[in-house]
């Protein structure tokens, strides 16, 4: 990562955040005075699937169709619900188009994490700062250093002869492959007049 985009977004957290996490209910001070029924039905008309709106508010898809039905959910799951929306006004209000499509769009091509990971883990201040355009391998350092090995994959998206998108092994060499190599050249002898570096 380079230093520069680390250096601009720890400058606009400073700026943008005080130092300080943004706290979600910051964002749904409006919403949070709607009834949970009229919340549902708004981050429906948005466009959320109903296991995702469950996810963030950490409750199962069943409590959802419940409060869907009329049951009345506790004051923190409403607060969640209100919350949520209040991210896609802000979102909206941040230029983000379509808010909830690209919360579920990977910021990387090859890197499967998207906005909505940041708010599943509880991180506001990482999804303000996608939509501010700070570097997405910046962000994904900050949520997970080890985001590099952890989302790396064996597999790859190729367009097949009939133009259909396809799921394929990446070629390389297997590890049981490596493996053999690295045994033989153990018990290759070492010629008397090897100078290190001549294999080069």
């Amino acid at each position: 990562m380079a230093y520069e985009e680390w250096a601009k977004y720890l400058q606009w957290r400073e700026k943008r955040l005080g130092g300080a996490l943004v706290q979600r209910t910051k964002y749904g001070e409006d919403e949070v005075r709607v009834s949970t029924r009229e919340l549902l039905v708004h981050l429906g008309d948005e466009g959320f699937a109903w296991r995702d709106v469950a996810a963030v508010v950490r409750a199962s898809v069943a409590e959802v169709q419940a409060w869907r039905r009329g049951t009345v959910p506790s004051r923190a799951y409403h607060n969640r619900l209100a919350d949520l929306l209040g991210t896609v006004t802000y979102l909206r209000k941040a230029s983000v188009f379509e808010p909830v499509a690209w919360l579920e769009t990977p910021l990387l091509v090859d890197v499967p994490i998207r906005p909505l990971d940041f708010l599943l883990e509880g991180r506001m201040d990482l999804v303000l700062a996608a939509a501010a355009d700070i570097s997405p391998e910046v962000l994904f350092d900050d949520l997970d250093p080890e985001w590099r090995e952890n989302t790396r994959s064996d597999y790859e998206v190729f367009v097949a002869a009939d133009g259909v998108p396809s799921i394929r092994k990446k070629a390389g060499v297997s590890a049981a492959e490596i493996e053999a190599a690295l045994q033989e050249a153990m018990t290759r002898p070492i010629p008397d007049n090897y100078v290190p570096g001549m294999e080069r």
